[in-house]
């Protein structure tokens, strides 16, 4: 997808890959994938059901949150690609673009989508595209702590 320009970046995040956060045997992998181009999602999405070797595959689609006092809300709910698949894990996908993502760090709180996990990550796909857009991505999280 990444080769195909459908996603501009992948990281992983939550509690299996998160310093403070403890993962279980029973935890999904969370991805989050930066694409710019929300209308693509059906594309998007035929491509994770095309991934072999999990449980389940479920995706959150791109949205817009609704902002309360350092909290934030969606109404979409996750959405099944896969069920009943042979294998270990879990996948739970996030598609957000850089601009949602950075206006979520500078409104809340949350540690859902965590600033410091995404740039410090190995295993990061799309490395380039998080640097580029570094400065806003820091500038985010610093006004989050003022």
């Amino acid at each position: 997808m990444h080769k195909d320009a459908l996603i501009k970046a992948a990281a992983l995040r939550g509690s299996s890959f998160e310093d403070h956060r403890y993962a279980t045997p029973f935890d999904d992998l969370d991805i989050l994938l930066f694409i710019e181009r929300p209308e693509r999602e059906a594309e998007i999405v035929k491509r994770l059901g095309e991934i072999r070797d999990c449980r389940s595959i479920s995706y959150l689609p791109p949205q817009k949150f609704e902002y309360g006092e350092h909290s934030a809300s969606h109404s979409s709910r996750t959405r099944q690609v896969r069920m009943g698949g042979v294998g270990r894990y879990d996948l739970e996908f996030d598609l957000i673009t850089m601009k949602d993502w950075i206006e979520f760090v500078e409104r809340t709180r949350s540690k859902e989508y965590s600033v410091e996990t995404i740039l410090t990550s190995k295993a990061v796909l799309g490395r380039s595209y998080l640097e580029e857009n570094r400065k806003a991505i820091t500038e985010a999280l610093a006004s989050r702590r003022r």
